[in-house]
């Protein structure tokens, strides 16, 4: 508001000063009012505007046939861009981390719709079974579901639907965290790794989210 004064008042000052000048220079004023040029000021830009460049975020991998987060820089935080670091062959791991997912698997797609998420992957993904097919699985579910609401998840193999092999209920169409909670560390494994603290402070959170929605 305190802008719209100043304006106002500088407008008012040049229209007395104008008045002035014509009057002293005997030139002729007008009869009727005419509305006076006003230059727009500028404003500063808000200082809350979407960061760019990389941002963290959570990604799932596997540690001695568990599941473990960590955090990696990606593009922005939309779920694909998310997905897409996860099956990222060129990902450089640290420790002891590995990938369950194949190596060449694409993304092809990945929608939200009323607390579900479908993921399509390439035909790569669907060379995997057994145990290295559910750490893969359970990844792919724990990071899409990191920091959304959704809490279903359907897997698609070039475009058609499948079945998730899961170590809690066998072959089903579609998954939940509760899943794969049997491929987490224990809450005394978390601890008692040598995990670093990040990795732990992140462990202890799921957990806890994990048991309020698994009972």
């Amino acid at each position: 508001m305190r802008s719209i004064g100043v304006v106002a008042s500088g407008v008012a000052l040049s229209v007395a000063l104008s008045v002035t000048v014509t009057a002293s220079c005997g030139i002729g004023t007008d009869d009727q009012p005419r509305a006076l040029p006003i230059t727009p000021t500028s404003t500063t830009p808000s200082t809350a505007a979407v960061p760019s460049g990389p941002v963290d975020a959570v990604l799932w991998y596997v540690e001695n046939q568990k599941l473990i987060p960590a955090t990696r820089a990606v593009e922005d935080r939309r779920l694909s861009t998310v997905l897409a670091a996860l099956v990222d062959p060129s990902a450089k791991l640290e420790g002891e981390l590995s990938n369950a997912v194949p190596l060449g698997t694409e993304l092809l797609g990945v929608e939200e719709d009323r607390g579900s998420i479908s993921i399509d992957l390439s035909g790569r993904f669907d060379e995997l079974a057994g145990t290295a097919r559910q750490l893969a699985l359970g990844q792919l579910v724990f990071t899409a579901t990191q920091d959304r609401e959704a809490r279903q998840v359907r897997f698609l193999v070039d475009g058609k639907p499948v079945r998730a092999s899961t170590p809690e209920r066998g072959d089903v169409d579609e998954t939940t965290v509760c899943d794969f909670a049997s491929l987490l560390p224990s809450a005394d494994e978390s601890t008692e790794t040598q995990f670093a603290a990040a990795t732990v402070e992140q462990l202890t959170e799921r957990l806890a989210r994990v048991g309020a929605q698994c009972g």
